[in-house]
């Protein structure tokens, strides 16, 4: 059952007027035919005009569908309030039925009379009146049916489209949320390299590291309801922190950028890279004795973009992967999984030399390029 009632914008009632109207235009059409058919075949002497005068009965429903589909609308059945709707219909239904049956009668009664067909006419109503009746109620309960199933039909695809779009922004809110869930993760780094510098008095170090920080909480701000991002911006955001970390472990520190300039149209998921370049900073390079090791490789790999981050520290152990890498992988993933489905790829594991490497391959989208991928997924 389906509780509560309809109401007038749930339905197309325009349309269902004038699908109405050339219903019982061709209704009466047709019936016109059959009765002139039938008349010829019997030899009655029934003519044309009395026939279409006998139309009437017909085209009244023109007028007075609309009434009977907004009460139907009005009081809906199949619903918890069935019983007590269905009365409302009946009285209705009655009503309707002899106020078109009294319409219908002094219509054709008063055109009988003025072409002067008067007896003809009084006795074919004689004997179609007390038929007519039955047939009110059921041509009532017929409008009532269309409008009850159109409703129902509408609704289904209004809750269809709904869920549809709940589910959109139920995506972007979890998306917003995972990007929120990056962000004091850098910034509780950053905050602990600020400390370090400023214990050891290196004042214009501290500035350098604000100034710096200073830009990329701009630009995360900047980028907190983007979708994609273009790379150039992820790329400059990742200098912008591995500047930071350069001067929190100084000499410790050896990184890499080589990125080729044939993806530097591509559009990407913010904060992918930087968290990537802080997971191998912070197991590869925290807990490392000597020069830690950061490479960061961006390419084109045909209709794909490849991104490698690897580092030299001692590689992932599962209880440590499980334990500390554990958050900000998950959280990739999952973002990849919100702005791909299940077109990307994602790998972390140990080098064979030492170290680790994580390894991401995403669809090479441009300005555009994206939306005519997607449009060109096959429509259910």
């Amino acid at each position: 059952m389906i509780a509560g009632s309809m109401k007038p914008h749930d339905i197309n009632l325009a349309y269902l007027r004038r699908a109405g109207s050339f219903f019982w235009l061709s209704t009466a059409g047709f019936m016109l035919l059959i009765d002139l058919i039938a008349t010829s075949i019997s030899g009655n002497p029934l003519t044309v005009d009395l026939s279409m005068i006998f139309m009437v009965r017909w085209l009244i429903w023109i007028f007075f569908t609309p009434l009977v589909m907004r009460h139907a609308i009005k009081y809906p059945l199949f619903t918890t309030t069935e019983i007590s709707n269905l009365r409302k219909h009946l009285s209705y239904a009655t009503y309707i039925a002899l106020l078109t049956a009294l319409i219908e009668t002094a219509v054709i009664a008063g055109t009988g009379y003025l072409i002067g067909k008067s007896e003809q006419v009084l006795m074919r109503l004689q004997t179609y009146l007390l038929f007519s009746i039955y047939l009110r109620f059921l041509i009532y309960f017929f409008i009532v049916a269309v409008a009850t199933t159109f409703f129902y039909v509408r609704r289904a695809k209004n809750a269809e489209i709904r869920s549809t779009n709940l589910k959109a922004e139920l995506a972007q809110a979890e998306l917003k949320a995972l990007k929120m869930q990056i962000q004091p993760h850098f910034l509780f780094n950053t905050h602990q390299a600020l400390i370090g510098l400023m214990t050891k008095n290196r004042v214009d170090d501290a500035i350098k590291v604000v100034l710096n920080l200073s830009g990329l909480l701009r630009n995360t701000l900047e980028i907190s309801e983007a979708e994609f991002i273009p790379i150039t911006r992820e790329i400059r955001m990742v200098e912008q922190y591995l500047t930071i970390q350069k001067f929190r472990f100084g000499d410790r520190l050896d990184i890499t950028l080589d990125v080729s300039e044939d993806v530097l149209s591509a559009r990407i998921p913010p904060l992918l890279l930087q968290p990537l370049v802080e997971n191998a900073i912070t197991h590869g390079v925290t807990h490392k004795n000597g020069v830690g090791v950061i490479n960061v490789r961006v390419r084109n790999a045909g209709s794909h973009l490849r991104i490698e981050v690897r580092d030299n520290g001692g590689g992932i152990k599962p209880a440590r992967q499980l334990a500390k890498n554990g958050m900000a992988i998950d959280n990739i993933v999952s973002r990849l999984e919100k702005s791909y489905a299940s077109n990307f790829s994602f790998t972390l594991g140990n080098r064979q030399d030492s170290g680790a490497e994580a390894v991401v391959e995403i669809p090479f989208d441009t300005p555009g390029t994206r939306e005519k991928r997607i449009a060109s997924f096959p429509q259910l």
